[in-house]
């Protein structure tokens, strides 16, 4: 993982766990994706992120979104990270 991604998943934990609380984690991540790519695409890519279970930890979640996608890993976790803030102001 790059420095630039490194940083991407800093920032992402910081703001979910300080926006979400950790029980609400899953449902607000699903939410946001299915805003962006729909319904059935949320779960195919849950499916490849390692199932039900990434979305138990921010970290974990960001992580394995940056190595399966790439940079359009960053797109998505920048987005979900606008999403939350939304929803949170």
């Amino acid at each position: 993982m790059s420095e630039k991604q490194s940083d991407v998943v800093e920032r992402f934990v910081k703001i979910a766990t300080e926006l979400i609380r950790k029980d609400m984690f899953p449902d607000e991540v699903r939410r946001c994706m299915r805003t962006i790519v729909g319904e059935t695409a949320t779960k195919i890519y849950i499916y490849h992120l390692g199932g039900e279970e990434v979305l138990s930890e921010p970290k974990t979640f960001a992580e394995r979104v940056l190595n399966l996608l790439g940079y359009g890993g960053e797109v998505l976790l920048n987005f979900i990270i606008k999403e939350m803030e939304k929803r949170a102001s």
